[in-house]
């Protein structure tokens, strides 16, 4: 993960979800790409590496990625200046906007639902009117025991991570709707591991 006291440690996960993101980011950035204006503008929240804001500006989106600096750096490196760069916590800092579209990917799991709550809260108040957040991550299904893979998952961030776990889609646009969004669309992609969760910003 991302240990800031070891760079290094960093720059080796880093690079390989770099590796690991080639179907996810395309597949992500093909979606979002229909639906967002020409020339939309995107934060790709927590992204790291910046693949997949990455993808998205080779579709003719304005990206930009938000995140600590020692992840920035690396995405620099990785992505060029193909996409826009905020270095900073995004549970505290300017997150600049309004975007049209916020992705947070893979960042959902590792925080309690107060935390969730608090972020959804502060990424609506950087939408653009009827702007959309899409929430990419593992989810649980029904009563939360299925799949397998999901709640193993969640253990694991029973055992890492001070309240993280794996949500159900229910419970997470819960979250959204509280922070005022319209649940709009689940998107499964199976195949790659994943699910989209995506609220619109109410009027």
């Amino acid at each position: 993960g991302v240990v800031e006291s070891d760079p290094e440690r960093v720059r080796r996960f880093m690079h390989s979800l770099y590796r690991r993101s080639e179907r996810p980011s395309i597949h992500v950035a093909s979606w979002m790409s229909k639906w967002l204006p020409e020339a939309g503008r995107v934060l790709d929240l927590g992204g790291g590496h910046g693949r997949y804001g990455a993808a998205m500006a080779e579709r003719g989106l304005q990206a930009t990625l938000f995140d600590k600096p020692i992840c920035t750096s690396i995405a620099r490196e990785l992505c060029g200046d193909s996409i826009a760069i905020i270095s900073g916590d995004f549970h505290v800092d300017d997150l600049g906007g309004p975007y049209d579209a916020i992705l947070v990917s893979n960042i959902v799991h590792g925080l309690g639902e107060k935390a969730i709550g608090a972020l959804m809260e502060r990424l609506v108040g950087v939408l653009a009117p009827n702007g959309r957040i899409v929430v990419k991550d593992f989810f649980a299904q029904g009563n939360g025991l299925q799949p397998e893979g999901a709640v193993m998952f969640g253990l694991v961030m029973l055992m890492y991570t001070s309240e993280g776990r794996t949500y159900t889609v229910a419970e997470m646009q819960d979250m959204m709707a509280l922070a005022g969004m319209a649940p709009e669309e689940v998107v499964e992609a199976s195949e790659l591991g994943y699910e989209l969760v995506v609220g619109r910003k109410l009027a």
